[in-house]
């Protein structure tokens, strides 16, 4: 209940290029792979998930999912070391 920003599950064909793409997207706060998915924070307080699918499929990237999840204590652990 303690992590600051909204926490967005985020999974595509080919994790590593997702991660790169994630990583290089201008709003990014956070990225981290998380078993079969990636968790994703962003920078602003009006993240729309569309803008990112946007991005990720002009990037290439197919079979994109994103979906708010709940953070866990890996998450806050994740925040506290960044």
């Amino acid at each position: 209940k303690h992590y600051p920003k909204p926490i967005f599950n985020v999974s595509g064909g080919n994790m590593y290029q997702l991660i790169a793409l994630l990583n290089s997207y201008t709003h990014r706060h956070s990225v981290y792979p998380f078993g079969e998915i990636v968790h994703y924070t962003d920078q602003r307080a009006d993240f729309d998930p569309e803008m990112l699918h946007s991005y990720l499929s002009e990037n290439s990237l197919a079979n994109i999912h994103i979906a708010p999840t709940t953070p866990t204590i890996e998450d806050t652990f994740m925040e506290l070391a960044r």
